[in-house]
């Protein structure tokens, strides 16, 4: 008779450990919802009602805090990351401005405080090197300043900022934002290819 390999399961310390760090996740987006003007330790733990060493043992800095959020959201968006392809750049832009309505307040929250703008800076240099080499064929041949200047306008479309524009000044739903950015890219993108036969 064979003998059952036993499923293997985190540990009852890890479930909770998972639990515990979603919610203090949770009281971060509860202060980003609330308006509050910092995230601040002692906020997140009222909030998330864990005590405030618990949240120093899960993210000992405030950086290591907001960076997880930003994670946290990227996952609920189905996002893949930064990207790595014009393709992936363009099939991306489009799902991901779709999802944003489906978390519009926190993602207006996100765009528009202080604290926000400390998470998305968090991840910033990787922001640029990712776009710099999913953009590495379209540019080549560029000058360096032209180069980061396609870079800078491709991810401003591709952007939170850009989706937030078209829904308040033109009330573009997310899908339709998603469409008019990978319309733009894709345009741009031509044009430079073009420019190079």
């Amino acid at each position: 008779m064979k003998s059952i390999e036993p499923v293997r399961r985190p540990s009852l310390r890890q479930e909770q450990a998972a639990v515990t760090r979603r919610r203090i996740l949770e009281g971060v987006e509860a202060m980003l919802l609330s308006g509050a003007d910092e995230v601040s330790y002692q906020g997140v733990s009222r909030a998330a009602q864990v005590p405030e060493r618990t949240l120093y043992r899960h993210f000992p800095t405030k950086g290591d805090l907001l960076r997880a959020y930003w994670s946290l959201l990227d996952e609920r968006l189905g996002s893949r990351g930064m990207p790595t392809t014009e393709a992936a750049l363009l099939a991306d832009v489009r799902a991901v401005m779709a999802r944003f309505d489906d978390i519009a307040p926190v993602m207006r929250a996100a765009l528009l405080s202080k604290e926000g703008r400390e998470m998305r800076m968090s991840v910033q240099p990787e922001r640029v090197q990712a776009f710099r080499a999913a953009l590495a064929d379209a540019t080549t041949g560029l000058a360096p300043s032209q180069r980061t200047r396609v870079c800078a306008i491709i991810q401003l479309l591709y952007s939170g900022y850009a989706w937030l524009s078209m829904r308040e000044h033109w009330n573009l739903d997310g899908k339709e934002a998603g469409e008019a950015s990978a319309w733009a890219i894709e345009t741009l993108l031509r044009s430079l290819k073009r420019s190079d036969t």
